[in-house]
């Protein structure tokens, strides 16, 4: 015990500047982990404000196919990826190459790896008996 303090008061002394790096490295992963859990906790705060907006129309569901709109709802940033919000389920859909980032990522949706999307989304509308669907202004009818 006497020699681990010994051993650190003698690090800290003789070498002061290897001290401050450790602490500035210390602060430094401290302000990386509170940045990433305000960061998370604004992008359910954004999907709750979605969730509050199309509680307020007439829709059933939303689909968001822009990838600027989905990165501003999930923080996912990929270029692959369909998002499918109703009052009950919030999906995100993927290929899998972005299924492993996407749980990391996404937060408060369930993932769902697909090569269609679309014939995924028709499904679960047909589950649910959803009738009105809203899109975002930018979808491909092909």
């Amino acid at each position: 015990m006497l020699a681990g303090i010994f051993v650190m008061w003698n690090f800290l002394v003789i070498r002061p500047k290897y001290c401050l790096i450790k602490i500035l490295l210390f602060y430094l992963f401290f302000d990386i982990i509170c940045l990433t859990i305000l960061w998370r906790y604004e992008m359910l705060s954004r999907v709750e404000k979605f969730e509050a907006a199309l509680a307020q129309t007439e829709c059933d569901a939303v689909l968001v196919t822009n990838l600027k709109n989905i990165y501003y709802l999930t923080g996912f940033s990929g270029t692959e990826a369909t998002v499918f919000i109703s009052k009950t389920r919030r999906i995100f859909l993927t290929d899998a190459r972005y299924t492993l980032i996407a749980k990391g990522v996404v937060q408060g949706f369930d993932i769902v790896e697909t090569r269609d999307a679309l014939g995924e989304i028709a499904k679960i509308i047909a589950d649910d008996k959803l009738e009105k669907i809203g899109f975002d202004d930018e979808i491909s009818y092909a």
